[in-house]
């Protein structure tokens, strides 16, 4: 049977899906309900081009002169490209390893003797070898290169050799440059309380559920606070030992000033916590914590991160190659605190919340360990800082800002949160 002057546009389509699987689930849907017969001839001419036109040649195909001298082997190239060609689980040619090294080199004059002339009639599968040496090679400077879509799903083991001997002859050239190191380990945090942590302030002096009865502490162990942090000159020296007594641990807070060190020795506090609002603020507390205030207990910020400004990269390493982003003033706290409550404030128009945000800039900051403070003031429900990368994210490990603010509602909220 003569073939077309031209094949069907599905021609293609036909012949890949035979080669691939042929099942009735994957049939294209652009082939016509019944396939003429020229089709099946082009689909085992071309099967019989891939094996290396074995002898003898199959009599059912026209005489070679009458094939048509374009499209079959157009047909051909797209259909090789669209099906790989199977490599043979046993070398078939000695002459293949002379042809992907001569390859390689650029296919220089004068080719290998050995190597025929018409490599792809002989033996098509050398082009799934070359195009597996060649990705493999790629790899060596890549390790993330994509697999080619037209090389095999099997590769033969003997493959191996053909890319060792290959690789000997045509070296890659330098490895590539060792990674950076891994840089020294991520510090300890210097927070160690457990959480929620409810900060206080002013109702230690003017409130009397605070000043004259445990109506507050009661309210606190309710919800299932764990720590309460007094703010530095708010609270009567009895104050932290009735809050030891419902089983709170105790924390200092406040805007740093040169008597924190001591109030924390007074207080017997577990815990230290200057506050950073400003550049001014830094700069306080930088001084406190290099003299000594809250050594040998937990150490923490309470931050909406202004003052924590001067950007800049810490030295590269192999999680960060450019250097992890840090900040010039959070690097000289480092060595003394390496934790902070983020403050987060829906109530201030969206400049520290939602927490997802204050929580990214904290780690833009080079902050190493960070814990969101949602701030409860003006009849705020602790919903608004939920959803999902939210507040809901953090469970328990919180800190609540601040004790006086909230309403009879807030309590409930945050005796669920995390349940």
């Amino acid at each position: 049977m003569s073939w077309p002057a031209a094949p069907d546009s599905w021609l293609v389509d036909y012949i890949t899906w035979r080669i691939n699987s042929g099942t009735t689930e994957t049939r294209p849907a652009t082939l016509p309900a019944v396939v003429p017969p020229y089709a099946n001839e082009v689909l085992y001419w071309c099967i019989w081009r891939r094996k290396g036109r074995p002898d003898p040649r199959p009599t059912s195909f026209p005489v070679a002169e009458m094939i048509p001298k374009v499209w079959p082997y157009e047909v051909l190239d797209k259909v090789n490209a669209r099906a790989p060609i199977q490599i043979p689980t046993t070398p078939q040619h000695d002459w293949l390893l002379a042809w992907v090294i001569w390859r390689f080199k650029g296919s220089p004059n004068p080719r290998p003797s050995t190597v025929p002339s018409d490599v792809s009639v002989v033996a098509p599968y050398c082009w799934s070898v070359l195009g597996w040496v060649a990705w493999q090679r790629e790899r060596f400077s890549n390790p993330e290169a994509s697999r080619p879509p037209n090389l095999p799903a099997s590769i033969p083991s003997w493959c191996w050799d053909i890319l060792k001997k290959t690789n000997q002859a045509v070296p890659l050239g330098p490895p590539p440059p060792p990674p950076p190191p891994p840089g020294p380990a991520k510090p300890a945090s210097t927070w160690a309380l457990p959480m929620p942590v409810m900060f206080t302030a002013w109702g230690w002096f003017s409130d009397s559920q605070y000043r004259d009865n445990d109506e507050a502490l009661q309210r606190m162990r309710a919800a299932g606070v764990k720590t309460v942090a007094l703010q530095v000159g708010q609270f009567a020296p009895t104050v932290p030992d009735r809050c030891r007594a419902f089983g709170f641990k105790v924390a200092l807070w406040g805007s740093p000033q040169t008597g924190d060190g001591e109030a924390v020795t007074v207080a017997r506090a577990d815990g230290y916590i200057p506050q950073i609002e400003t550049p001014d603020e830094y700069q306080r507390a930088l001084q406190n914590l290099q003299a000594g205030a809250g050594a040998g207990v937990s150490r923490s910020l309470i931050t909406t991160l202004y003052g924590l400004n001067t950007f800049m990269r810490r030295e590269p390493t192999t999680q960060y190659p450019e250097g992890q982003l840090t900040t010039v003033e959070y690097e000289a706290l480092r060595p003394y605190c390496t934790h902070a409550f983020i403050e987060t404030y829906v109530q201030d128009g969206g400049a520290h919340f939602p927490i997802s945000k204050m929580m990214w800039a904290a780690g833009q900051r080079g902050i190493d360990y960070a814990n969101p403070t949602p701030g409860l003031w003006n009849n705020t429900a602790l919903s608004v800082y939920g959803g999902a990368g939210e507040l809901d994210a953090w469970g328990r490990q919180i800190a609540v800002y601040v004790s006086e603010g909230m309403t009879p509602g807030n309590w409930p909220e945050l005796g669920a949160l995390g349940a």
